[in-house]
C-alpha cells in the first residue's frame, strides 16, 4: 500500500506531463509528501505504538 500512495500520483503528473508538455500541480507540498511522508509515518507508528491502543 505504501508503494501505491507514491506511485499513483507520479503517474498521473507523468500522464499530464506528456499530453500537455508542462507540469502544473507540483508544488512543495507534493514533493514533501511524496518523499517523507512514508518515513515520518512509519516512524511515528514505532515510536507511539505503546500510547496507541488500537
Amino acid at each position: 500500500m505504501k508503494l501505491f500512495n507514491i506511485i499513483t500520483p507520479l503517474i498521473v503528473i507523468g500522464i499530464c506531463f506528456f499530453r500537455n508538455h508542462t507540469v502544473y500541480a507540483l508544488h512543495i507540498g507534493t514533493l514533501v509528501g511524496l518523499l517523507i511522508q512514508n518515513r515520518f509515518t512509519s516512524f511515528c507508528q514505532i515510536a507511539y505504538e505503546k500510547y496507541l491502543h488500537v
